[in-house]
């Protein structure tokens, strides 16, 4: 099976826990995508990196992307994922996996409309802070809760906040 793994960045180093899921999960063709990517510990080359092309360097940790990589990244994000998703047309993922809503609510519409099954990991600052902070979200996450196929979280915690925010509890499950 192949699943298509989505990041902003991968892999910063405080994010190793997302590498190890990645590479002990029995049965799975893993793609990486990423406007930007670390060559670091966590960079496996058993796994396919869909790169950009317009990603110059791949540092060896994720402080020394340069100013410029880090504008160039957000600037030009959604040609980015519009041409991952272009590349994968012809031999699509059985899974798209956003790590982290952010990232869902980027590459949401896309897996939609290759009716790509969608699954969203929320960690600690998508439900506790990233709607606070950011209220645009709010809206976008209630667009992520009827596109995404399942939402993925730590704890029961976590749950109840999802369902707060109105994500039908039939498509959040647990997994700690």
């Amino acid at each position: 099976m192949r699943v298509l793994h989505c990041f902003d960045k991968y892999l910063n180093s405080t994010m190793n826990w997302a590498c190890h899921a990645i590479r002990h999960t029995p049965g799975v063709q893993p793609l990486i995508a990423a406007p930007l990517i670390v060559r670091n510990q966590y960079f496996d080359a058993a796994f396919e990196y869909l790169h950009s092309g317009w990603q110059w360097q791949q540092p060896a940790d994720e402080w020394s992307f340069s100013a410029l990589q880090r504008v160039v990244a957000r600037l030009l994000r959604d040609r980015y994922w519009t041409s991952v998703f272009n590349r994968l047309e012809q031999h699509p993922p059985s899974i798209v996996h956003a790590h982290f809503a952010s990232v869902g609510c980027v590459v949401m519409e896309q897996a939609s409309q290759q009716k790509l099954p969608l699954i969203i990991s929320f960690y600690g600052a998508d439900y506790e802070r990233l709607p606070h902070i950011r209220p645009e979200f709010k809206k976008r996450y209630r667009r992520l809760f009827e596109l995404a196929t399942l939402l993925v979280c730590e704890g029961e915690h976590g749950a109840s906040i999802l369902a707060k925010m109105g994500c039908p509890e039939s498509k959040i499950r647990v997994v700690r």
